[in-house]
């Protein structure tokens, strides 16, 4: 029965150790990213980074997956991500100052999210193989921002006008108070008006 009881999956409260990690359920590692409730966005990076002891890692009692699956609470139709089947567990890497005053190699993987993966609610489950627990991380995915530009909206035509959505459009005449070119502009209509003047004075 105990046996039994170890090979199901357990998803418990997750306990954030004062080093900002989640401790996994086997106790065997730490996880430094993702953080339960973190936010991404579809096409960009999903860090995944976990921590272990350097005891751990000199016994090699730890074998470790992660994958990425939608959350019970979607009804997405979506393959798994299998982030990693056999994470490294090696004594290399940087090593620091963990939980219990001990010292834990940090390593990091660096997820591309698919920029076609519907939104919603992912669990980011890491396995501990050896154990047989599954410690799960629920985190968001939000849709990739839409790629707007305004470049293209006016530029410049070899006709000196100007170009909207691709068509050219015409520059009123200088000469032109509005462009249909039914009224004289003030300056040319100045101009007349000095002419005439000095014609009357002869």
């Amino acid at each position: 029965m105990y046996n039994i009881l170890r090979q199901v999956s357990v998803v418990l409260v997750l306990a954030t150790t004062a080093y900002g990690a989640v401790t996994s359920i086997s106790g065997t590692f730490d996880i430094l990213s993702p953080l339960p409730n973190s936010i991404y966005v579809a096409g960009q990076i999903l860090p995944v980074v976990y921590s272990f002891s350097s005891s751990i890692a000199a016994s090699q009692t730890l074998q470790l997956a992660v994958s990425i699956i939608p959350n019970a609470s979607n009804q997405l139709n979506v393959t798994n991500f299998v982030v990693t089947a056999n994470a490294d567990v090696s004594q290399s890497g940087k090593l620091s100052k963990g939980r219990d005053n001990l010292s834990f190699y940090e390593k990091a993987i660096n997820f591309p999210i698919p920029k076609d993966v519907p939104a919603g609610i992912y669990d980011v489950i890491f396995t501990d193989k050896l154990q047989q627990t599954n410690t799960v991380i629920t985190v968001k995915i939000n849709p990739q921002a839409p790629n707007i530009t305004t470049s293209n909206l006016f530029s410049p035509t070899s006709g000196g006008g100007n170009s909207v959505n691709g068509e050219s459009v015409a520059q009123p005449s200088s000469f032109l108070s509005s462009s249909d070119g039914q009224h004289l502009a003030p300056g040319l209509l100045a101009v007349c008006g000095a002419m005439l003047v000095s014609l009357l004075a002869l």
